[in-house]
């Protein structure tokens, strides 16, 4: 049901990020209040809802209000299981699960990373519930990468929007693949191909342009040299990952964070030891990587 209360957005930094009160995360939302979230998520890229106690079902029911749900990770979680496309990722757990890695390590999330964006059609967002926080460590750090592109000097601009880059998660999981293959959007496959995205990237909503490279899967830039590649893309970085355009979440049990995919990066710090932390996690699909081009003068 609606809480009645007004919902209050508080920006967390001038850039990106918002914690949001006065709702209750769960599939009975308004059609007000879905909008309020819905216009607050396009403007802050990152939504924190804080100490929710609510179900796997009213977290998927929720999700299902922004966009249509998919897998998770079309190689470590290629399809639905008895909870939808609910994922549940227990860490303490996970460091001995073998479908994490061959020798049984989680997945590399302590890198700053756009998820999926080695598929054609990277996720819109994901909506992560912190259902175990560590007592200490664990937090969450986000990168706005339309601010990124903005800062850059006019010529590194130009150049941004004449280049594609490649992204390629074959290191990370192309032996599993081999072995069991994947799913993506409801498409199964049994090889993982490099695909091409153009480097800023054109919101499919808001039309802004984003830098649309992340250390986590771009491997290097259409059509240059290795070392020039390199120090083009490190120079990217370096605008991405300001202290200016980032925030950063500190987790208590029952948390939720709904973000942009299309717009950001994100960075799961790993320094909470082997303190136990699990989190749920609904994924919404995405669109083709169109390219942005400055609008025409009259």
């Amino acid at each position: 049901m609606p809480s009645g209360k007004p919902i209050e957005i508080s920006p967390c930094t001038g850039s990106i990020g918002a914690e949001v009160s006065g709702v209750r995360v769960g599939r009975d939302l308004s059609e007000s209040e879905v909008e309020s979230i819905r216009s607050a998520f396009l403007s802050h890229k990152v939504l924190v809802f804080r100490r929710q106690d609510c179900s796997p079902e009213e977290l998927l029911g929720f999700a299902d209000l922004f966009g249509e749900t998919t897998n998770s990770h079309p190689i470590l979680d290629p399809a639905s299981n008895e909870m939808g496309h609910l994922l549940e990722v227990d860490y303490t757990q996970a460091r001995l699960q073998e479908r994490f890695s061959p020798d049984g390590r989680v997945p590399t999330t302590n890198v700053w990373h756009t998820d999926v964006s080695f598929m054609e059609t990277p996720p819109l967002g994901t909506v992560m519930q912190v259902s175990h926080s560590a007592p200490v460590g664990g937090d969450t750090l986000y990168s706005n990468a339309e601010a990124a592109f903005e800062s850059l000097p006019g010529p590194l601009k130009t150049l941004a929007q004449s280049l594609r880059a490649v992204h390629d998660a074959s290191e990370q999981y192309g032996s599993r693949v081999a072995s069991g293959g994947g799913e993506w959007d409801g498409v199964p496959f049994d090889q993982l191909k490099p695909v091409e995205h153009p480097v800023v990237r054109r919101h499919p909503v808001t039309s802004k342009p984003c830098l649309f490279v992340n250390p986590g899967f771009t491997t290097r830039l259409a059509e240059l040299r290795p070392e020039d590649s390199r120090e083009i893309l490190d120079i990217f970085y370096r605008y991405l990952t300001r202290p200016e355009v980032v925030v950063r979440f500190r987790w208590e049990s029952g948390d939720v964070a709904f973000w942009d995919n299309r717009c950001t990066m994100h960075y799961a710090t790993r320094d909470y030891g082997n303190a136990h932390r699990a989190i749920r996690r609904v994924t919404l699909r995405g669109d083709p990587v169109d390219a942005w081009s400055p609008p025409q003068s009259k």
